[in-house]
């Protein structure tokens, strides 16, 4: 089982501050504060050290935040469900076919409102 520490886990999770291009280490302590999941394994010499199962939360989280647009708090609630692997997760996703297919209709919709006005020549008065 290899450990790695917070710099390590930090530059695998991307987190870098955007003014400084410093590693936001600050950020996996924050949100080790905002869930009980989200710990590291051991602490040797106060030191963090994250094994695999504590790396996936980790990844699990910066997923469901960044790509698929969830609250912080969203996303921790996942993490703490025990929903535990991206696979499992996407299944759930917030941007799954149902939703799309929805935004694919109503887009419809309103491009067959704007053709009708173009169509029948009437202009917009605001």
């Amino acid at each position: 089982m290899k450990l790695i520490n917070i710099n390590e886990l930090a530059t695998l999770l991307n987190l870098y501050n955007n003014k400084t291009g410093k590693l936001s280490t600050y950020t996996i302590r924050y949100w080790e504060k905002l869930s009980s999941k989200l710990k590291p394994s051991s602490l040797i010499n106060g030191r963090r050290y994250y094994a695999e199962k504590e790396i996936k939360k980790f990844q699990l989280l910066v997923y469901l935040t960044k790509r698929q647009g969830l609250t912080l708090k969203s996303a921790i609630k996942i993490v703490n469900d025990k929903i535990n692997s991206l696979d499992e997760y996407k299944l759930l996703s917030v941007k799954d076919s149902s939703v799309r297919d929805t935004l694919f209709k109503k887009t419809q919709k309103i491009l067959l409102k704007i053709n009708n006005l173009k169509k029948n020549g009437k202009k917009n008065t605001y």
